[in-house]
């Protein structure tokens, strides 16, 4: 089994699931969720992001595999 690294990602299908937002103790984040399919096989993508400073920063990003069969 390839490693993600290795994988040949231009041929790939899918795209964003869900966004969401969230205020929490005056933090503001947000949540990307993306499902990819790939040669290497399907991935689950969720990025979070910080919305308080001048431009939005990523601060966790987890990869789910294997994704259904």
């Amino acid at each position: 089994m390839e490693s993600m690294k290795d994988c040949d990602w231009s041929h790939k299908e899918g795209g964003l699931v869900s966004y969401s937002t969230n205020y929490n103790n005056g933090k503001t984040t947000a949540l990307f969720v993306y499902d990819c399919k790939s040669r290497c096989g399907n991935f689950r993508f969720k990025l979070v992001y910080s919305l308080d400073g001048v431009a939005p920063e990523l601060t966790d990003m987890n990869v789910e595999r294997p994704l259904g069969k």
